[in-house]
C-alpha cells in the first residue's frame, strides 16, 4: 500500500482543469471517466482524456512524493469529494489489492472510491512521422482562441468547420473561424520570431477552449504537431488532440475589402441599448432592424405575436443616405463584446450583403476583423 499526504489547495485548481476534458455524460469506456494519477521523474502528475484529448499537468508544490503511486480515479467525483475540502490536508492511502484509494483527513474524517490499475488508462496516440515545433507566446494563444471561438460552427456535415483554423508563419499568426452567418478573424504579430516554421492546421473547439484556461502570458508555448494531432506543451501542463480533418475554405475571400457606408458608434452605448430592447424583440429570430439617418442609429426589435416592441437611437458619425439593416441581435453582441476598443466601425454596403465589423483603434501588433451576415426584413 502506498500513501501520499498534501494540502487540497495544492493540487485541487489543476485537478479540475484535468477533469475539463471528461465529458459530462458517462462513457462507453469507463476509464474515460478517470483521472490518471501518477509520479514520473519524482513529480506528482495527473492525466484525463475523452479520446480524442488528453490533458495532463504536472503538482509542482514541494510535496513529499513516493516512488511507486499510479492508478486512476473517477475523475468528478475526486474532484467534488476536494472541492470540500479546501485548506485541508489529506492523506491518501491507495490499496492495490482492494482497488481501492482510501482518504483521511481532519479528525476521524474519511472517504473510499474505487480505482482501476494505472495501465489501464488509454494514453495519446504516438506520431508515426517526426512532428514540426515552433514555440508561441501564450497569451497570444488565448486571446485568439477567444475571439474566434464563438464563430466555430457546429455542422455534422462539414466537420472541418467545427474549429477555429490558424495559420503561422515567421511574422504572424492568424486565427479564424465562420459559422456560415458570421466570421471573425485575428491576427496577432506578437509572435517568436527565432525560427523559420510555418504551419496550418484546424482545431477542435473544445480543446481550443482547454488550451486557453491553460495559456497565459507568462508562458512559453511549444506546439509538436503532424497532419492528425497537436501537442501543446508549458513547464507544467500538455494538451494533446486530433485535429479536424479536411481543408479549410478560403475565409479571406469573403471578407468585404471596402464599403459604401460607414458608421462609427460608441460599442458601450449600442451595446446597453441591445440590452434593454432585445427582450421585447421576437425570441426566435432575436432580429434587430437598425435604421441609419445623418449622424443618428435607431435600433428596433419587435415581436408582433406578442404586441411587444422596442427601440431607442443612439448617436454616431454617419454621412450617408438614409439606410435600414437587420441583423441577430444575440450576434451582432457577441461580436461588439470581441471589439477591445470604446468605438466601432461598421462597414455596409447593401442590405443582404454582410456588415463588417472592426475596431476604430486596432490593439497593437493586432489585426480583427468580424463580418455578420444580415436577416431578412
Amino acid at each position: 500500500m502506498e500513501s501520499i499526504r498534501f494540502n487540497v489547495s495544492d493540487v485541487l485548481t489543476k485537478l479540475k482543469q484535468v477533469v475539463g476534458v471528461i465529458e459530462s455524460k458517462p462513457s462507453t469506456l469507463e476509464i474515460f471517466s478517470c483521472v490518471h494519477i501518477f509520479v514520473k521523474d519524482g513529480t506528482l502528475q495527473m492525466k484525463s482524456s475523452d479520446g480524442e484529448t488528453w490533458v495532463g499537468v504536472k503538482i509542482l508544490n514541494p510535496l513529499p512524493i513516493v516512488e511507486k503511486i499510479d492508478f486512476c480515479v473517477n475523475g468528478k467525483d475526486f474532484a467534488q469529494i476536494l472541492s470540500n475540502l479546501v485548506g485541508i490536508e489529506v492523506t491518501l492511502e491507495v490499496d492495490y489489492e482492494k482497488k481501492m484509494v482510501n482518504g483521511k483527513y481532519g479528525r476521524k474524517g474519511k472517504f473510499s472510491l474505487p480505482i482501476k490499475d494505472g495501465s489501464e488508462f488509454v494514453d495519446e496516440p504516438t506520431n508515426d512521422t517526426t512532428p514540426s515545433t515552433k514555440q508561441v507566446i501564450g497569451e497570444t494563444i488565448k486571446r485568439g482562441i477567444e475571439l474566434t471561438e464563438g464563430s466555430v460552427a457546429n455542422d455534422e456535415l462539414r466537420p472541418i468547420m467545427n474549429g477555429i483554423h490558424i495559420e503561422f508563419t515567421k511574422e504572424k499568426i492568424d486565427f479564424a473561424s465562420s459559422d456560415g452567418k458570421k466570421l471573425t478573424s485575428f491576427t496577432s504579430y506578437n509572435v517568436k520570431n527565432d525560427d523559420e516554421v510555418e504551419g496550418v492546421f484546424t482545431l477542435p473547439l473544445k480543446p481550443a477552449r482547454i488550451l486557453s484556461q491553460f495559456a497565459s502570458m507568462e508562458d512559453i508555448i511549444e506546439m509538436s504537431y503532424t497532419e492528425k494531432s497537436i501537442s501543446f506543451k508549458a513547464y507544467d501542463w500538455v494538451v494533446t488532440t486530433r485535429l479536424c480533418v479536411g481543408n479549410y475554405p478560403n475565409y479571406r475571400a469573403v471578407i468585404p475589402k471596402e464599403w459604401v457606408r460607414s458608421v462609427v458608434c460608441d460599442k458601450n452605448e449600442m451595446l446597453s441599448t441591445l440590452n434593454r430592447i432585445l427582450p421585447l424583440g421576437n425570441k426566435e429570430s432575436r432580429l434587430v432592424k437598425i435604421k441609419l439617418c445623418k449622424d443618428e442609429m435607431m435600433l428596433q426589435a419587435e415581436d408582433i405575436d406578442y404586441s411587444t416592441s422596442a427601440e431607442e437611437a443612439i448617436t454616431c458619425e454617419y454621412d450617408g443616405d438614409d439606410f435600414i439593416i437587420g441583423f441577430k441581435g444575440d450576434a451582432l453582441m457577441q461580436i461588439l463584446k470581441n471589439i477591445n476598443c470604446d468605438k466601432v466601425v461598421i462597414g455596409l454596403n447593401e442590405n443582404n450583403r454582410a456588415g463588417v465589423f472592426i475596431p476604430h483603434a486596432q490593439e497593437e501588433k493586432t489585426s480583427y476583423v468580424s463580418i455578420l451576415m444580415p436577416m431578412r426584413l
